[in-house]
């Protein structure tokens, strides 16, 4: 059932946490801290707009983490906080590494160019990260719906239901 689902999960956060910490560490070596300030393109940055949209998703999973966290506010406001925060920091340290290992002009993938000094463990590294990322967001969501359909065809559910039990808003 579900529990197995969030064991499964939690395990592939792990994966992921891990790898993300041994591909810091391989990039890490090549990455020169004054790179980041050589090139600044602010035109560019409309490039970033899907993806600044597709990080705002996440809202699909808080019924659930306040049904799990059995609507203790502030339980679900430390969870939201660092479950966004954590993400933040990653993608920050990742971009900030990235920009800073693989010199202005190469051009193509930046991990192909670190491919050359990270070898095959950089390899297994991206492939670990990349397929528990997946596999961890596919759970959450998927955990998620299964909840809001729980909710929506049990009687009496719906949205009367799932309002009237839901954690006052913080801006209410």
């Amino acid at each position: 059932g579900s529990d197995a689902l969030e064991a499964a999960n939690n395990a592939f956060a792990l994966v992921v946490l891990v790898s993300f910490a041994a591909l810091v560490g391989l990039a890490l070596p090549s990455a020169e801290p004054a790179r980041l300030f050589d090139i600044a393109d602010w035109g560019k940055i409309v490039d970033i707009v899907p993806t600044l949209l597709l990080s705002l998703v996440f809202h699909n999973v808080v019924p659930t983490v306040c049904a799990q966290l059995e609507g203790d506010r502030q339980k679900i406001t430390v969870a939201i906080t660092l479950g966004s925060f954590l993400p933040l920091l990653m993608f920050l340290v990742w971009n900030g590494v990235i920009l800073a290992a693989v010199a202005p002009g190469t051009g193509g993938d930046p991990l192909d160019a670190l491919r050359v000094s990270g070898g095959a463990a950089l390899s297994v590294g991206v492939l670990a990260f990349s397929l528990s990322a997946i596999v961890t967001s596919f759970i959450g969501f998927l955990l998620a719906l299964t909840d809001f359909f729980q909710d929506a065809l049990r009687p009496g559910g719906g949205a009367a239901a799932s309002t009237a039990s839901a954690p006052d808003s913080p801006l209410s």
